[in-house]
């Protein structure tokens, strides 16, 4: 997460102000948290991507496997002592989302040279370029990572951490990736 892209988020909960809290940094945010200054809920940013979500516990207890995968990807103490908390409250369930939605990024990544996205991309050429631009259900990025090149801020906003690990991979520096619930 790029750092000056903090100041465009907002708590989903009461619409607070964000504190950011920096753990581990290189060019971008890897590792750190977002703290509401009004209601002091708190966001995880894991990978360089801020899981801006008012019930995480509830979000990994639907996604077991991305539990596993979060305190893996942690770099910090803070960070894996934060996701072993949420995990240890978590009840066995048997549905897994987050291995339906690895398997629609193997899709989406299979299907990014398609004729159906080369079409898209053509039409894209024909916005002017504004200075802010949010794309719902970003997916893999293939559409906010065309539209970072012409526009100043892009937000790719998506519940697949799988997908928006992979945007975030080929992301042009303008262009950052939330992990977020849209109805929210």
């Amino acid at each position: 997460m790029n750092q000056q892209n903090s100041q465009f988020l907002f708590c989903i909960k009461c619409k607070g102000e964000l504190n950011l809290e920096i753990l581990n940094e290189s060019s971008e945010i890897n590792e750190g948290f977002l703290r509401c200054k009004k209601c002091k809920l708190k966001f995880p940013i894991i990978s360089k991507i801020p899981l801006i979500l008012e019930n995480i516990h509830q979000f990994i207890e639907n996604r077991p496997s991305l539990g596993g995968l979060l305190l893996k990807l942690s770099v910090t103490k803070s960070m894996k002592l934060f996701i072993k908390q949420i995990l240890s409250k978590i009840k066995n369930n048997n549905n897994d989302f987050f291995q339906t939605e690895k398997r629609w990024t193997n899709i989406y990544l299979t299907n990014k040279n398609s004729l159906f996205y080369k079409t898209i991309k053509s039409h894209m050429t024909q916005i002017p370029p504004k200075s802010f631009v949010i794309e719902y259900g970003s997916s893999i990025g293939i559409i906010s990572n065309t539209l970072g090149k012409k526009h100043e801020h892009v937000f790719g906003i998506d519940t697949s951490f799988s997908a928006l690990l992979e945007a975030k991979k080929k992301s042009p520096k303008n262009c950052e990736y939330i992990l977020s619930d849209i109805l929210q």
